[in-house]
């Protein structure tokens, strides 16, 4: 976000575990894993 923003802990934050926290920083590239793409991304490699 290159503009000022206020964040909204409600909407904009949510409490993962050190684990979860890791796995959402692990994409390559600009932007980090959104929660729901990598609870997708989970649920494919254990099927």
């Amino acid at each position: 976000m290159n503009e000022k923003y206020e964040v909204d802990p409600i909407n904009d934050l949510r409490p993962v575990c050190p684990n979860c926290h890791l796995a959402l920083h692990s994409k390559v590239g600009d932007k980090p894993y959104g929660i729901e793409e990598l609870k997708d991304k989970i649920n494919r490699t254990k099927s």
